[in-house]
């Protein structure tokens, strides 16, 4: 949920004698309530809230009941009115972001069709065909995790990424793709997304693992600049090495890319679009 105070929007109600929760200011004829933004979450009745990209190419939400779906710029429930997250036009435009609802028939069938993309783009590396799937599923639920999803992925000399990163840029809630990842990008990154981030480290500093640590757990806030933050994502790492101390990053699933027989390029524009508006 992105940080600062939000903006004051009122609704027109009769008296009420019962206290107020702290987020309503109470006068004669108005309940004031706060504009929060969100970028998607599935509340305690059911009801799930997703951030899409509407026909128009504007942000919006996609809203689930579990009967009928509806695509809306805003959101009311209980007493809170959701609105989209401001980010910057370039972040917007790099995200692969859902454009409706649509069948997808079993979980497994889902599951085997997702893990065909992983294993074609690792070259049919069976050591990151699993966990990666696994991550995917995940990555869709980060409210809902005591820990998010962690994966180190050790990356011989011999091997290339590109396909394998494409693949879960398209497939992953929110991706954010990051070349080479400094201690500083809780601040940097628009963490108001919820994003998942996939990540290149070289060598990395005590100080990123720290805060690589610190974004595994809910509640931790590293400061940056002034500026209060909440890590919590889901994270893909790609590192050459192997951690020395896998507990001062937090205890990832370490997993070793195995070289692929062939070069495996990424996928073409067009079927990179095809993927993303069918996952």
């Amino acid at each position: 949920m992105p940080q600062g105070r939000g903006t004051l929007i009122f609704f027109l109600r009769g008296r009420r004698q019962m206290p107020l929760p702290e987020d309503e200011v109470q006068t004669t004829e108005k309940v004031i309530a706060k504009l929060v933004p969100s970028a998607g979450r599935i509340f305690p009745d059911g009801v799930a809230m997703e951030l899409i990209r509407k026909s128009s190419g504007t942000s919006g939400f996609l809203i689930w009941d579990g009967h009928t779906p509806k695509i809306v710029d805003q959101f009311t429930h209980g007493e809170v009115v959701y609105a989209t997250p401001q980010i910057h036009p370039s972040v917007c435009d790099s995200l692969a972001l859902p454009s409706g609802l649509t069948e997808f028939g079993s979980t497994r069938q889902l599951f085997s069709e997702i893990a065909a993309l992983i294993s074609r783009a690792s070259g049919g590396s069976k050591s990151v065909l699993v966990p990666l799937s696994f991550l995917v599923f995940a990555c869709w639920f980060p409210e809902h995790a005591p820990i998010p999803p962690f994966v180190w992925v050790v990356v011989p000399a011999t091997c290339t990424t590109a396909a394998l990163k494409q693949v879960l840029r398209l497939l992953c809630r929110h991706a954010v793709v990051v070349n080479l990842l400094s201690a500083s990008w809780p601040s940097s990154l628009p963490m108001g997304l919820q994003p998942t981030l996939i990540a290149e480290v070289d060598r990395p500093s005590r100080r990123l693992l720290n805060t690589l640590r610190a974004s595994q757990t809910h509640g931790v806030y590293p400061t940056r600049a002034g500026q209060v933050v909440d890590p919590f994502a889901a994270k893909v790492i790609f590192a050459r090495e192997p951690l020395e101390d896998p507990a001062a990053a937090g205890f990832p699933l370490e997993i070793v890319l195995a070289p692929a027989g062939e070069y495996v390029p990424p996928l073409d524009c067009g079927r990179a679009a095809r993927v993303a508006e069918e996952f």
